[in-house]
């Protein structure tokens, strides 16, 4: 499976993925050429694992999943995947991250609608995200309004009532908004039986577990075999999903080298 949402050791307490070689490793093993960094609220895993897909002929994908939130509601946070499509997405979500942390810092570092500009945006390829996806969010039009362009929604294939929930939203709202679906799984571990260890990272952490235990970097077959789980999908419209999410990850093609940003920015 080609994963444009995994989340590695830097998304604190909350993923047991390291960026070394078990990560290439389990790439190999599943045949992936291109994988997606998206830790939640921060970027700060991006040098070492460009350096080690690098050295190891894998494309990285560079980007974040960050919490925004509503105006009137600070406290409920919506998550939203960004990725750089190119050396301009990678100067804005760094932009962006910083704004999170400098001036909106609240618990956690957060973004507000208004941080959404026609100029913030350019260069990133967004994703809805988990059940926890930004769709919900009661002014998402004010941001789906500058964003709707470059904006993927999002399915997962977990094996609990609540996500196949959120899917099936998901697929309503493609419908209603003529908007293009990705396939990810959210990853938060390497294989499927390290769930039980992810879980008790969550309760060390004062955490919930995860429901499920399909949040492991999965191959495709992998999916095809959890699909049937989540046969309320045609099998057509599945095959178009992942084709497209192929074609973000081709429309990808930022690098770390010479970007430039400035600092007082």
């Amino acid at each position: 499976m080609l994963h444009l949402h995994l989340h590695t050791v830097y998304s604190l307490r909350d993923s047991l993925v390291k960026i070394d070689e078990s990560f290439i490793e389990k790439l190999h093993k599943i045949k992936v050429s291109s994988v997606a960094i998206t830790d939640h609220g921060n970027i700060s895993g991006w040098v070492s694992f460009n350096n080690l897909c690098v050295s190891n002929n894998i494309k990285p994908i560079f980007g974040t999943e960050a919490y925004v939130v509503d105006e009137k509601d600070t406290k409920t946070r919506y998550h939203v995947v960004m990725l750089a499509q190119n050396d301009k997405g990678i100067e804005n979500i760094i932009k962006l991250n910083n704004k999170a942390y400098i001036d909106n810092f609240y618990f956690l570092p957060i973004l507000y609608p208004k941080d959404f500009t026609k100029e913030t945006v350019e260069g990133i390829i967004f994703l809805s995200g988990c059940i926890k996806s930004i769709i919900y969010l009661p002014s998402f039009d004010d941001i789906f309004n500058i964003i709707a362009d470059n904006f993927y929604l999002e399915i997962m294939f977990h094996n609990f009532k609540e996500q196949k929930k959120h899917n099936l939203e998901v697929i309503n709202f493609a419908n209603q908004r003529g908007l293009p679906i990705v396939i990810t799984q959210d990853v938060h571990y390497l294989n499927k039986e390290d769930h039980e260890y992810h879980g008790l990272l969550m309760e060390l952490s004062k955490r919930n577990r995860y429901e499920g235990n399909t949040y492991h970097m999965c191959s495709w077959n992998d999916v095809m075999k959890m699909y049937e789980d989540h046969t309320y999908i045609e099998k057509k419209d599945l095959f178009k999903i992942i084709n497209t999410t192929y074609e973000v990850a081709n429309k990808c093609y930022a690098s770390l080298k010479g970007v430039t940003y400035d600092n007082n920015s």
